[in-house]
């Protein structure tokens, strides 16, 4: 599906599939927008895709899925769910930043797919990049070895002085 010839392992360029619509290259990178694969436990992990929409396509959504070392998938983000809006007619970058210390420490892999939703597959990029989180001093870190789960959840907690029953 991917061609990996001469690139970094933190890089990926698709197979193109249609004509009039592609990703060109898939980047994972670091706060710097330095190519990267490993990423420390509060290090920005962002996605870089290069597309070219010159032909105008509309209704173009581009997903992306991330799955874990055993092929669960662990999340999913949409570009016409998080953006609300239409890709122009251009070649251009689209940025995917994961939210900072979300990841638990391991190894990930990403998918990219440009689709029209429910009628056609533009771009498909399977299991195009792998990366690693790295144990670097989490909160987890004494929880080493045991399965806590694969994102952390900072959930807004509270406490009162009364009881709730």
């Amino acid at each position: 599906l991917a061609s990996r010839s001469g690139l970094s392992p933190s890089e990926c360029i698709p197979k193109r599939q249609c004509s009039d619509f592609a990703i060109e290259k898939i980047s994972i990178v670091d706060e710097r927008e330095t190519l990267q694969s490993s990423f420390s436990w509060n290090g920005t992990v962002k996605l870089l895709i290069e597309f070219d929409n010159s032909e105008g396509l509309t209704g173009v959504d581009i997903g992306v899925r991330v799955k874990d070392r055993r092929g669960i998938t662990v999340f999913v983000s949409s570009m016409a769910h998080s953006m609300r809006s239409e890709l122009p007619a251009i070649r251009g970058i689209l940025g995917l930043e994961f939210p900072s210390q979300f990841l638990m420490p391991g190894t990930y892999t990403i998918s990219v797919n440009a689709h029209i939703p429910n009628a056609r597959l533009l771009s498909s990029a399977e299991d195009a990049l792998q990366f690693t989180h790295e144990e670097t001093g989490s909160p987890f870190t004494r929880h080493s070895g045991a399965d806590i789960g694969l994102v952390v959840a900072d959930c807004a907690w509270s406490m009162h002085n009364e009881s709730y029953v």
